[in-house]
């Protein structure tokens, strides 16, 4: 007999109906804290709703103000706008306050949807209507205002063909176009897929799908340029509450700069006041009064700054130190140039000041009412007063006269603003003060103004005794040895250097367009090793032999540390790249035509076999690798890189240099990127251009990022390239550009990711083949199993 199954007790029924009632009394009240969560949300959201509604009835009000305000400028005298008093009216207004119509096919197209009643004019209450619409809106009112513009029959549906008519209009207006790369074909497969396939959208369908996939768009689409009437500005608009915060950010970001400032005031105040206190008092201040200590004063304040003036235009100096912590932490040698030209003005302030202050002292001195001071303050010259010629004649004069007309020469052919006269220009005079030899030929004067500049306190030469102490003072000799003595250094290394038997040789040259050349030549060993190994964002110096032996040019390398080559890219702007870019495009042509006639057979073999014909680029110079802002990109974890035009040079190597070090934390079994490894976790790359051409400059760097980019989850690297003739995302005039953009890449992200699952599925079916592969006996002469993807190449649109 088998043993009863164990039961559960039962439980008593009052105490059951006790916890079914204790559980429906827990249900109340959470049923209770829900219902009032969900009213006080609700309550927030219809509060929001409320406010919104007012002020987009505010915003349209506004709106419509400015608009018949436009109107009335406009339309003719009978109250109404043709098409083009239209196009006017909706014109781009330049700096200049010139205004250009908008373009006439798009003002055709915009100008049918306002004309409700086709009479072929645009009264006000249309013109109001429809743009304050479009500019005030909500998101469906604004799509409805987008589809009665490309509706250009009036049939109720937008077709494809209308589409691409009015992306046609964008690009024409925003001086945009089709690359040679990409077919008519690729652009309408891009707005089938906008379409979904379907030949036209009827209004709704239209709507519904702008909002659902282009919201970002729609929801401020606009037309951009229009005046609209400024809101009243309340009492506390004008306040800024983060004023502080913005002083202690400014403050914290210009530390170092902060410091050097002080070093050097801090040094050209204590040099002045030193002065100042040894002559302000004796003989010759009772005769000359307080210009004496004023010329002393600023002498040694000019002799302070000439230390930082040589000091920072010694480029291997600032590139050693700039690595170290004091280039880290306590001092910006990143700004060498401005440091040197700041110093610089205040050396030539100073020595103005000591010029004028002597001219006032040589008065005092020659005056016949201060004979008696004369006498007391120089008693060994004699009892006859000097006269000016006598003053003028000596050799501290005309050291002084020298130094004076010396350093003048150089300050004014280094300052830029005489070269922008616009009364110099297309001058002989204006040729020659913008001519570089000029400005490098001035600037060495500055070292035969150092010979009158050592010898001015004649007599006392190196020595410059003072009465007030028995003690010889050093004087300019001193100041002049520790910057003259690196500056030396450096110089006679960069000769060396220049003289020896390897010169670069150029490996590629392409004139790109924007008049650009890119420039490819062999890299010196010694940028691989050591302390003059290169790094991503340093700058060069190169010259062209052919053009001038000693004129040096500094440019932005754009090859990446691990590049076998080093390369730059140079933008004609001037006398000396536009010689460069001739040149290199002459060698360019040449070497077309030999390529050309060696594949037609036009060379015979025996000069093939000599190498002949050979094209012969010129001549080229390089030094460097020198520091620039860009290195130590490495310490952040964030990188956000904007570049505009050619300022976007360093930037390349940049981005080259971080997909190379993402490709060698690749795995090479699974091809996965370690990136725990990486210290970069983010990068946003923004380049802006005035136009489209100047995109192909880095074209090849920008594609590589894009295939060596597999990992779209943790994406890495973020290109964001920008037009800036072209309007914003959100204007009518563009929005069909970016409606098309945005839908390529959705569809090259897609096919991406469809990719690369393929590409595992099919590496899973192969692991499983692989295992089987021992029990199945295969034919010999059967041909090796392989898995293909067939896949469309999708392309850049813009």
């Amino acid at each position: 007999m088998e043993p009863a199954a164990e039961q559960a007790p039962e439980m008593d029924p009052q105490a059951q109906i006790d916890l079914l009632k204790r559980e429906l009394e827990d249900l109340r009240q959470l049923n209770a804290r829900t219902d009032s969560t969900i009213a006080q949300q609700k309550a927030t959201i219809d509060e929001l709703e409320r406010q919104s509604s007012q002020d987009n009835v505010q915003e349209r009000k506004k709106w419509k103000d400015s608009l018949r305000i436009l109107f009335d400028k406009h339309a003719g005298a009978h109250g109404c706008m043709n098409i083009d008093e239209f196009a006017m009216a909706l014109g781009k207004k330049a700096r200049n306050g010139k205004v250009t119509p908008l373009d006439k096919n798009m003002a055709i197209q915009v100008f049918r949807a306002c004309d409700k009643n086709n009479d072929n004019e645009v009264d006000k209450n249309e013109f109001v209507r429809a743009i304050s619409t479009l500019n005030a809106g909500t998101m469906d009112e604004r799509a409805g205002i987008f589809f009665e513009i490309l509706d250009s029959d009036h049939n109720k549906s937008v077709s494809k063909e209308e589409f691409l008519q009015f992306l046609k209009h964008n690009m024409k207006h925003n001086r945009v176009k089709q690359d040679e790369a990409i077919s008519d074909e690729d652009i309408e497969m891009v707005v089938d897929a906008m379409f979904g396939g379907k030949e036209s959208l009827g209004e709704q369908e239209f709507i519904s799908t702008m909002c659902d996939e282009h919201s970002e768009v729609i929801s401020s689409l606009n037309f951009g340029g229009l005046a609209k009437i400024p809101s009243e500005k309340g009492p506390d608009d004008t306040k800024d509450p983060g004023r502080w915060s913005k002083f202690w950010r400014d403050l914290v970001n210009n530390r170092k700069r902060i410091f050097l400032g002080l070093i050097i005031s801090g040094l050209c105040a204590w040099a002045f006041a030193y002065k100042w206190k040894e002559y302000d008092s004796g003989a010759k201040f009772e005769l000359m009064g307080y210009t004496l200590p004023l010329a002393k004063g600023c002498a040694d304040v000019m002799k302070v700054t000439l230390i930082f003036v040589m000091l920072f235009m010694c480029r291997h100096f600032i590139t050693s130190w700039r690595s170290t912590w004091i280039g880290k932490y306590l001092i910006e040698f990143d700004d060498a140039v401005l440091i040197h030209k700041i110093t610089a003005e205040v050396f030539f302030v100073a020595m103005w000041g000591h010029v004028i202050a002597h001219v006032i002292n040589v008065e005092n001195m020659i005056n016949p009412d201060n004979y008696e001071e004369w006498r007391t303050a120089y008693p060994d010259e004699g009892t006859e007063q000097w006269d000016r010629w006598h003053v003028y004649t000596t050799p501290i004069a005309i050291t002084g006269i020298l130094l004076t007309v010396g350093f003048t020469t150089v300050f004014f052919f280094a300052l830029e603003w005489p070269r922008r006269w616009s009364c110099f220009e297309k001058t002989s005079f204006g040729n020659f003060i913008n001519n570089f030899n000029v400005f490098w030929g001035t600037h060495h004067l500055v070292f035969l103004c150092f010979i009158p500049y050592i010898l001015h306190p004649y007599p006392g030469l190196c020595w410059d005794p003072c009465e007030m102490s028995d003690e010889f003072h050093g004087d300019s000799w001193q100041w002049l040895v520790l910057p003259l003595f690196v500056y030396g250094i450096e110089r006679i290394g960069r000769s060396i250097r220049d003289r020896g038997a390897t010169r670069p040789k150029v490996l590629l040259a392409k004139v790109k367009p924007g008049n650009v050349l890119q420039l490819r030549m062999t890299k010196p060993e010694e940028w691989d090793y050591g302390k003059t190994r290169v790094q991503a964002g340093m700058y060069c110096f190169i010259k062209c032999t052919d053009i001038s032996a000693y004129e040096w040019h500094p440019f932005t390398l754009t090859s990446a540390p691990h590049n076998k080559w080093m390369e730059v890219h140079i933008r004609g702007l001037g006398d000396w790249t536009n010689a460069l870019i001739e040149k290199f495009e002459a060698a360019e042509n040449a070497q077309r035509i030999i390529e050309k006639k060696l594949k037609d057979g036009e060379v015979s073999e025996d000069l093939r076999a000599m190498g002949l014909p050979a094209v012969v680029w010129p001549e080229m110079g390089l030094e460097g690798p020198f520091g620039a802002p860009a290195q130590g990109f490495e310490n952040y974890k964030v990188l956000m890189l904007v570049g505009a035009g050619i300022g976007v040079t360093p930037f390349a190597s940049i981005l080259s240099d971080i997909a190379q070090k993402i490709q060698d934390l690749k795995c090479p079994d699974c091809g996965d990127v370690n990136y725990g490894l990486f210290p970069i976790k983010k990068v946003y790359f923004y380049f802006m251009s005035r136009n489209q051409k100047e995109f192909s400059w880095f074209k090849d760097t920008l594609e590589s990022l894009v295939e060596n980019e597999t990992d779209m989850e943790n994406l890495r690297i973020e290109c964001h390239q920008y037009i800036t003739s072209v309007e914003s995302e959100s204007d009518i005039r563009s929005a069909a550009i970016h409606m098309v953009q945005k839908t390529a890449i959705d569809m090259a992200k897609e096919h991406k990711m469809e990719l690369r699952a393929s590409q595992q599925q099919a590496a899973v079916e192969m692991d499983q083949f692989s295992e089987s592969s021992s029990l199945l006996k295969q034919d010999p002469g059967a041909p090796p199993v392989s898995y293909t993807h067939l896949t469309l190449p999708t392309k850049r649109i813009v």
